[in-house]
């Protein structure tokens, strides 16, 4: 089920990411941190040295890659692209550097 790296680059690391980013494409890649699935929404905290960024992986993206977000476990490295996009004011989460931002993911990749 793991796939290649191969023509994938990082847009940055996950904390680099501002609101000033708010609907930029990216590519991001970490290890899980941890993984909450609620049936047709997952959210993944995908951690690399800087930090944390959180990922929603839900029916934007296909259903083959949902199917694959469904098997991630915790310490799994994968890269997810997609866009970045502001949270909510309740769902911030103040704990974060990036509390204010997310990924949603448009593809997703178990490396």
């Amino acid at each position: 089920m793991s796939e290649l790296i191969t023509g994938q680059k990082r847009s940055a690391r996950c904390t680099e990411f501002t609101e000033a980013d708010v609907g930029r494409d990216v590519t991001v890649m970490g290890w899980v941190d941890t993984r909450r699935d609620m049936g047709k929404i997952i959210f993944v905290d995908l951690r690399d040295r800087s930090g944390i960024i959180q990922v929603v992986i839900d029916d934007r993206v296909s259903a083959e890659d949902f199917e694959k977000a469904s098997h991630i476990k915790n310490e799994y490295v994968i890269s997810v692209e997609g866009v970045v996009n502001k949270r909510e004011d309740s769902k911030v989460n103040p704990k974060l550097k990036t509390g204010t931002i997310e990924v949603i993911a448009k593809s997703v990749r178990i490396l």
